[in-house]
């Protein structure tokens, strides 16, 4: 997956707040932190990695995406 700007790391934390008994977000975000921490670019990533850490990406219909995504928005994290 190629996306046009880095945001995983600003993803990340939030998704360790929406889901923070995902391992495989800790796990995740602490190769994120430490990539960014060097000036590391995240990108690009697999579908496979995408459906384990992303939430959005597990959204089972428009409205419970529009729910994340609005608390993601609100998020100050």
């Amino acid at each position: 997956v190629y996306c046009a700007h880095e945001y995983t790391q600003s993803n990340g934390r939030y998704a360790l707040v929406a889901e923070p008994d995902n391992q495989a977000i800790v796990q995740r975000m602490a190769e994120v932190d430490a990539a960014r921490a060097v000036g590391e670019a995240t990108v690009p990533t697999t579908i496979g990695q995408e459906l384990a850490t992303n939430p959005f990406m597990r959204a089972a219909n428009a409205e419970i995406l529009a729910q994340r995504r609005a608390a993601k928005d609100a998020f100050r994290g």
